[in-house]
């Protein structure tokens, strides 16, 4: 070992010889470099060295951060590490729920997850003891499972269906988790004919009605209405024949009645039901609950109208009306009493016949009235029954 620079006379000789080829930038014999120059040097090597070591590791990340599998499975394994979660655990579950929702929200990237093993560690997290873990990992379902029909077989091969069904009807289950199962439900039953007919299969349509009984009796607005939607999207994906072949349209109306006159989803099933459904054509208690309903959601706008005039749509119900006396509305125009018929008269024009569908056409259903204008229609309908 040679005392000079601390270095070994065979780092020196290597140094040297680095050093003399570095230097030599003209002809001639090569130029000697100072020690301590040549340790400059060799410290800007190391640090080179250094630097690739950092850009090599950093490239690795970015490979691996923009890799949807790599990512998937990273996270995979540390669902299988929380064997069996707490409440403790939810702060770590949220962030690997997150991070998921992120990724399989791409079709490609959630049907990767099922095949990596995801879907059946999503199962098994769906029995978990605790709510919150439950909650949690339900909202994945619906990422994953809409307008995705290799993801929509997937769980029907693992009966996932029957598994969201149950959680949706148990009599333990907190509300969020039926809420989440709802949403799974619709997720993997929509437009996706193999499922449709599994949930067929499954009784799906009583298991919803049975979901918005327990939710109306025990007060759960929330699942209520949500259950209730759920139902009328169905209606409607079916079309109006294929919805009367599964008897929904007096489901649906039974809904109406139940829900509370402030709810959305009471809208929602009325603008239903003005669409699809001829009073004419149902029976009479059916009848009778659409307009006990409406009532209802009538006399509820006025209390909270501040004393403005009310606005209601009416859906074709007073035209409907009309077809139980089993007469000539031209004849019943003359029944009505003046007030009444002076209304129509100016609402529908003098042209009854035509306005009324007596010319080949249904009708004009009407559109918003004031709440003086129909109580008018009412009691003077009522005064001829």
């Amino acid at each position: 070992m040679d005392d000079r620079g601390g270095l070994p006379n065979a780092a020196r000789n290597d140094l040297t010889m680095v050093t003399q080829v570095s230097a030599n930038d003209t002809p001639g014999e090569p130029k000697q470099m100072s020690a301590e120059a040549g340790l400059n040097f060799l410290s800007s090597l190391i640090f080179l060295h250094d630097d690739r070591k950092f850009l090599e590791s950093a490239i690795s990340d970015l490979v691996e951060k923009s890799d949807p599998v790599r990512q998937m499975k990273t996270l995979i394994s540390e669902l299988k590490a929380l064997k069996e979660p707490t409440s403790e655990d939810i702060d770590n579950l949220t962030a690997i729920i997150d991070a998921l929702e992120n990724i399989v929200c791409q079709v490609d990237a959630a049907v990767d997850f099922c095949t990596l093993g995801g879907l059946a560690e999503v199962q098994r997290l769906m029995s978990c003891k605790c709510d919150k873990v439950r909650v949690e990992v339900l909202r994945l379902i619906p990422t994953l499972a809409q307008n995705n029909p290799q993801v929509q077989d997937l769980m029907l091969e693992g009966e996932l269906l029957a598994d969201l069904m149950s959680l949706l009807v148990s009599t333990d289950e907190c509300s969020n988790v039926r809420m989440r199962a709802l949403s799974g439900i619709s997720a993997i039953v929509r437009t996706h004919d193999r499922a449709h007919g599994r949930f067929r299969q499954l009784n799906g349509y009583m298991v919803i009605m049975d979901a918005f009984r327990l939710a109306h009796r025990s007060g759960d607005e929330k699942v209520a209405n949500k259950t209730a939607i759920v139902f009328a999207n169905f209606a409607r994906d079916l079309g109006y024949q294929g919805a009367v072949d599964h008897h929904l349209p007096s489901c649906l109306i039974h809904m109406y009645g139940d829900l509370p006159p402030n709810s959305d989803a009471a809208t929602y099933l009325r603008e239903y039901i003005d669409e699809n459904i001829s009073l004419k054509n149902i029976d009479a208690e059916s009848r009778a609950v659409i307009e006990g309903a409406l009532k209802r959601q009538l006399e509820y706008k006025k209390e909270h109208s501040d004393g403005e005039e009310v606005n209601i749509p009416l859906f074709s119900l007073v035209i409907d009306r009309f077809y139980r006396f089993e007469a000539d509305l031209l004849k019943m125009h003359a029944m009505i009493t003046c007030p009444g018929r002076r209304l129509l008269t100016a609402a529908f024009g003098t042209d009854l016949a035509k306005d009324f569908g007596l010319s080949g056409r249904r009708g004009l259903p009407l559109s918003t009235i004031g709440d003086k204008n129909m109580s008018v229609i009412f009691s003077s309908l009522r005064s001829r029954e």
